[in-house]
């Protein structure tokens, strides 16, 4: 795993939400090159920031991105 770089982060999800509807932690997981544990700390992270929102269940996550983050 790379070491997490925000600013990365932020153009790789951009990127990624052009052509894709929602994401999922093993997306985020080998989009940005983390740890399982990782990935879902920073997913976690984000969506207490207001940046990711989970649309279906707490043990099934899917994430969308709230509007006025990575492109939306």
């Amino acid at each position: 795993a790379r070491e997490y770089d925000e600013d990365s982060a932020v153009k790789r999800l951009t990127e990624y939400f052009a052509s894709h509807e929602i994401l999922t932690r093993r997306g985020f997981q080998f989009l940005c090159q983390q740890t399982q544990s990782t990935a879902g700390r920073i997913i976690r992270q984000l969506v207490e920031a207001g940046k990711l929102k989970n649309i279906s269940l707490q043990r099934n996550p899917v994430y969308v991105p709230v509007e006025g983050y990575y492109g939306r």
